[in-house]
C-alpha cells in the first residue's frame, strides 16, 4: 500500500508537469501569434478584397521601396511619385539597410552574419526583398521603376509573381535560351509566408560564394529556385507562382548595353537571323514605346544598386518628407513595442 501511494504520487507530480508544460507552450505559442498579428496592423487594409472562394490567402495592398538610406537619389522621385500616385489607397513602406538589419535579426538571426558579409548593396537589397515580402506581403518594385497603369487591374493566377528580365537580355546578355523565360528581382509581389520566399531565403547560403550578385542573389539565382519550386509544387495550387509576360513589367530594355546587344546580332551567326535580332536592327536598337498593356517600365538608372554609386554633390530627397510613408524604423519600433507588452509580467 505505501508503494502504491508513492507511485501515485510520482504519477501526480508528472501529470501536473506534462500539464504545466502544455499549457506553458500553448501560451507561447499563442502569445507568438498575437505578435505576428499585431505586427500586420501595421499595414492593415479593411477595403482590401478578400478571396473567399479558396483558402489564398489575397496579396495585401503594400508597396515597399528600400534604399541606404532615407535619402533618395532626386532622379528617382518622379519614379517614386508614380506608384503613390496610381495606388492612393495603398500603403506605402520604405525601408534602407539599418531598418532591414534589424528586421533580419528579429525574425532571422542565423541570416545575418551572413547578410552582412556580402561586398555590396546589390546582393542585399534582393535579400531584403525575399525577407519583406515573405514577413509581410505586397510588392517590390525597385527605385528605377515607373509604374504605368494601378496594380489593383493585374489580377494574377496565384497569390504570388516574378516579373522577368526583357526577352533581350535573357538572350543576348544572359544567354539564356530556354523557353521558361527569365525571373527578374526587380518587381515581384507576393502574399505575406508564401513557401517560395522561405524556400529562396534558406537555400541562399548554397550561393553564397559566388562573387556575382545576379548568380548569388539576384534574378540568376532567383529563376533556378523558381524552376525548382514549381517541379516541386505544381500540382499544390496553394503555393503557385505566377510568371509574368516581360512585356508586362519591363519592356523596355537597358540601352546602355545596346552596343554589345548590337555586336552580338552581327558576329553570332546563330543569332543573326532570328527575330529578335531582326527587329532590334530594324529600330536601330533603341526602345520603343511601352505597350498598352505594360503596368510598368524600367527605366535602368542604377538606382538600386546602394548609395555606393551616388556621385559627390549628387541632388537627394529625404522620403520622409513625402506625405503617407511607412518607414521601416517605425515597424521595427511597432514590433519591439508590442514584444515589451508581450514580455511584460
Amino acid at each position: 500500500m505505501h508503494l502504491f501511494t508513492k507511485r501515485g504520487k510520482l504519477c501526480l507530480c508528472w501529470t501536473v508537469t506534462v500539464l504545466v508544460l502544455y499549457f506553458w507552450g500553448a501560451h507561447y505559442l499563442t502569445q507568438k501569434s498575437n505578435v505576428d498579428n499585431q505586427i500586420k496592423t501595421v499595414f492593415e487594409d479593411d477595403s482590401q478584397p478578400k478571396d473567399k472562394s479558396t483558402t489564398l490567402t489575397v496579396m495585401p495592398h503594400i508597396i515597399h521601396q528600400m534604399w541606404s538610406f532615407y535619402d533618395i537619389p532626386r532622379t528617382a522621385l518622379p519614379w517614386v511619385t508614380s506608384w503613390r500616385k496610381k495606388h492612393p489607397s495603398w500603403k506605402y513602406c520604405f525601408w534602407n539597410s539599418k531598418d532591414v538589419e534589424q528586421l533580419i535579426a528579429k525574425r532571422w538571426p542565423w541570416l545575418l552574419a551572413l547578410y552582412k558579409s556580402y561586398p555590396d548593396e546589390s546582393f542585399r537589397l534582393n535579400i531584403a526583398k525575399y525577407i519583406i515580402l515573405y514577413n509581410f506581403g505586397g510588392i517590390f518594385p525597385d527605385l528605377d521603376i515607373e509604374c504605368r497603369k494601378p496594380m489593383d487591374l493585374f489580377i494574377p493566377q496565384s497569390s504570388c509573381f516574378l516579373s522577368q528580365e526583357p526577352t533581350v537580355h535573357r538572350v543576348l546578355l544572359y544567354h539564356w535560351y530556354t523557353t521558361s523565360g527569365m525571373s527578374s528581382s526587380a518587381l515581384m509581389g507576393c502574399r505575406p509566408g508564401h513557401p517560395f520566399f522561405k524556400f529562396v531565403i534558406e537555400k541562399l547560403t548554397d550561393t553564397a560564394y559566388i562573387l556575382n550578385s545576379d548568380e548569388s542573389t539576384g534574378s540568376i539565382m532567383l529563376h533556378k529556385r523558381y524552376l525548382k519550386y514549381m517541379s516541386e509544387h505544381r500540382h499544390s495550387r496553394k503555393g503557385l507562382i505566377t510568371l509574368a509576360n516581360p512585356d508586362t513589367f519591363q519592356p523596355s530594355f537597358n540601352i546602355g548595353y545596346a552596343s554589345l546587344f548590337t555586336h552580338t546580332c552581327q558576329t553570332n551567326s546563330h543569332l543573326n537571323s532570328s527575330q529578335l535580332c531582326q527587329e532590334l536592327s530594324r529600330h536601330h536598337f533603341i526602345n520603343l514605346r511601352p505597350p498598352p498593356g505594360a503596368f510598368t517600365d524600367r527605366k535602368w538608372e542604377r538606382t538600386s544598386q546602394g548609395a555606393r554609386y551616388i556621385p559627390e554633390g549628387f541632388l537627394t530627397t529625404n522620403i520622409q518628407t513625402l506625405d503617407n510613408v511607412i518607414t521601416g524604423a517605425e515597424i521595427i519600433a511597432r514590433m519591439n513595442q508590442i514584444q515589451k507588452e508581450i514580455d511584460r509580467p
